[in-house]
């Protein structure tokens, strides 16, 4: 092999930090194909899905943070942060039934994971 590109081609979680370097400067569409590189490489791969939908979050493209949100969760229930970005977005959208059943998941599991650590 030639190259770092060629290294960071094989690795997910190598385009799942390139994504989220893109995301901490701004450029949320490199973002989204370093992070869909790392799932296209490890399809059951939580956290990038979440740095994915997070990213179409801060584009404003709320369908497609859902989407991505709710597949992290379907690999990892236990993502707190999913649940409490899912109900940021539909806060906003005005739909505060369903912003509260996800903000209550999200205290539940984080309450869990904090006496976990202890």
């Amino acid at each position: 092999m030639g190259g770092n590109s060629e290294i960071i081609s094989i690795k997910p979680n190598a385009h799942n930090n390139m994504g989220d370097v893109y995301s901490r400067w701004g450029d949320y569409e490199n973002a989204t194909v370093e992070f869909q590189k790392a799932i296209d490489l490890k399809p059951n791969y939580a956290d990038a899905y979440h740095n994915l939908a997070l990213t179409y979050q801060e584009l404003e493209k709320d369908d497609e943070a859902i989407e991505n949100y709710l597949k992290a969760l379907e690999i990892n229930p236990n993502l707190w942060q999913s649940y409490k970005n899912l109900a940021s977005i539909y806060h906003n959208k005005g739909e505060e039934e369903k912003a509260q059943e996800y903000l209550n998941r999200a205290q539940f599991i984080f309450n869990q994971v904090g006496v976990l650590a202890k």
